[in-house]
């Protein structure tokens, strides 16, 4: 039997990759402030401020943590400090929850 051949359909298109957001240019004041706040920090991986509204930030401080087993050979990353800072228009600090230098549970 001959069955008809089935039409070629266009492959449909991949979405579009999400352009990064525009980093605040108070970022990286904000997060040089928490850092000097902090002190030094062990297995550092990254620190991340953003403004969530009206100069309230969001920030994030990941570090390489050990892992629960011996089998594990990646390394872990763990949020080890969190805090929600206000800022001033300049980007200095005035107040943080919790206060800086407080690690995370």
């Amino acid at each position: 039997m001959n069955y008809p051949r089935p039409k070629k359909r266009p492959l449909p298109k991949p979405p579009a990759s999400e352009k990064p957001e525009p980093k605040n240019p108070l970022a990286p004041v904000v997060e040089k402030q928490v850092l000097e706040a902090i002190g030094e920090i062990n297995r550092l991986v990254k620190i991340r401020a953003k403004n969530v509204f009206d100069n309230n930030w969001r920030v994030n401080i990941w570090c390489e943590i050990d892992s629960q087993t011996e089998l594990c050979i990646i390394p872990q990353l763990k949020i080890k400090y969190s805090y929600f800072v206000k800022t001033d228009k300049e980007g200095n600090i005035v107040s943080s929850d919790p206060e800086l230098g407080v690690e995370c549970g």
